[in-house]
């Protein structure tokens, strides 16, 4: 029936009309974006009328001088019966089994890119992969010195043979989305492994004194969204889940500018500005920085993403619990999926569910005990362990100290007193490389973020004792 569909369209146009061409992330399989005004765009001659036939209704524009077009639909209910689209210039162009729901942009460098081949037999996802509903798209690493229009990749369903080598934290992201709101979803997958932030701004946002940090492709200011995010902006997409932070851990104190910036500059790029933004901070990794020490660049580069929540619309999983000290890429992606799903079903559609691990409120200290209240406690604090483990302090004189914690469970609160700093200026809590022992959760079971009270500046990293 579809395939007749599209020969009736093209039966129904002129052939004095140039051929039409779309970009690769519209074609067979794709999802369209419920709910709202999702674009098709693509290239014809210059002038050249172009029409769009889906779900009954025509759409027609007319090609600028450089050939290029787009067309707005009408918003389009979610479903998981296919449609066909047909696009006509001189030739037709037909696009089958598109479902219309939800489409998300999983993006970052390799704990992104990570696949489920990659990740072994640890959970046996890939035998019993098979979701007709949950649809993937893996674009090919690219890089441009300006931006391009299009990409390589195809739209796929999700079964066994398809999904072994997509990011396992978007597939467990977009799994958990499709067993809970109902709806078709689809996935994209835009990563690269050792990139910096850098190369995935806009050439809008570069500063004009940049340098990259080596001559490698993938290392020049915007080169990668250049190559593999531009081509895509047109899309109407749902939000971006994102995983990057490690590479940028040499200088973490730009990461507190950097990181804002960019996700203010893709909901330029996408004209989405309220574009949902939820993203992973890094994990605990370096088997010898076990102890808190106040320089480590991984504790400044996670203050970094958390401060990046005052803008609307984010959201931050923690994943100080998950990592491996030994292993920069760690296994479990599949509570790493989980939790930036709960984000999205918190503030996207509709759940309840606590979505957050304790997050810092603010600090009283009267007496030398310091009083520190939380935000997204659940039903309560909780303690994994004897007791709580991860926090230190310090004076006028910048010092840290271990110091000794415990739940004010009634209030909701942590206790902290320090007999080795006279009088209490700052708390910081999991604030290491590999803050291991650091132990505070919710009753949810999600743990509290690392977090400092205090604005001193950021420093460059110093080197521990007996180290380098």
């Amino acid at each position: 029936m579809r395939s007749i569909f599209c020969a009736l369209v093209l039966l129904s146009t002129s052939i004095v009309w140039a051929n039409v061409r779309l970009p690769a992330i519209i074609s067979n399989n794709m999802v369209i974006q419920a709910g709202e005004k999702a674009a098709v765009w693509g290239h014809a001659d210059p002038g050249e009328k172009v029409i769009v036939r889906i779900a009954g209704r025509n759409f027609s524009t007319i090609t600028g001088p450089d050939g290029k077009w787009k067309i707005k639909l009408n918003a389009l209910k979610p479903s998981s019966t296919p449609i066909a689209m047909a696009v006509a210039g001189k030739n037709t162009l037909c696009v089958r089994n598109i479902l219309v729901g939800q489409i998300w942009l999983g993006s970052g460098q390799s704990n992104m890119q990570w696949s489920l081949k990659q990740l072994g037999d640890i959970y046996r996802e890939i035998p019993q992969a098979s979701y007709p509903r949950l649809r993937l798209f893996e674009t090919q690493r690219n890089t441009a010195d300006t931006p391009i229009e299009d990409v390589n990749g195809v739209w796929t369903e999700c079964s066994p043979e398809t999904v072994a080598d997509f990011s396992a934290v978007a597939y467990y992201f977009g799994r958990e989305l499709l067993k809970n709101i109902d709806q078709p979803v689809g996935m994209i997958n835009c990563s690269w492994g050792g990139t910096r932030i850098q190369s995935w701004y806009s050439p809008a946002a570069a500063p004009t004194d940049k340098k990259p940090r080596s001559d490698k492709p993938y290392d020049q200011f915007s080169a990668i969204y250049n190559g593999m995010i531009a081509p895509i902006t047109p899309m109407t997409i749902k939000g971006v889940i994102w995983y990057q932070g490690e590479s940028n851990a040499d200088f973490p104190c730009n990461y507190y500018s950097q990181f804002p910036l960019m996700i203010e500059d893709w909901r330029r790029s996408f004209a989405q500005p309220q574009m949902p933004f939820y993203f992973v901070q890094i994990a605990n990794f370096d088997i010898s920085k076990r102890t808190m020490w106040p320089t480590d660049s991984w504790a400044f580069i996670r203050d970094a993403q958390k401060s990046a929540l005052a803008l609307p619309n984010t959201g931050m999983t923690v994943t100080i619990d998950i990592g491996e000290p030994d292993q920069i890429h760690p296994r479990n992606k599949l509570d790493v999926g989980r939790r930036l799903a709960l984000i999205a079903l918190n503030k996207c559609y509709g759940f309840k569910d606590e979505y957050s691990g304790p997050m810092f409120k603010n600090i009283k200290i009267k007496d030398n005990t310091a009083r520190i209240s939380f935000t997204h406690v659940d039903d309560g604090l909780s303690v994994d362990g004897a007791t709580l483990q991860g926090f230190t302090a310090a004076g006028s004189d910048r010092k840290f100290f271990p110091a000794s914690a415990e739940l004010d469970s009634h209030n909701h609160k942590v206790l902290l007193t320090c007999p080795d700093v006279l009088k209490i200026e700052s708390v910081r809590y999991a604030w290491s490389d590999n803050p291991e022992t650091a132990n505070l959760f919710n009753t949810a079971h999600l743990p509290a973020s690392p977090f400092r009270t205090d604005k001193w500046p950021c420093h460059e990293e110093i080197s521990r004792p007996n180290e380098k």
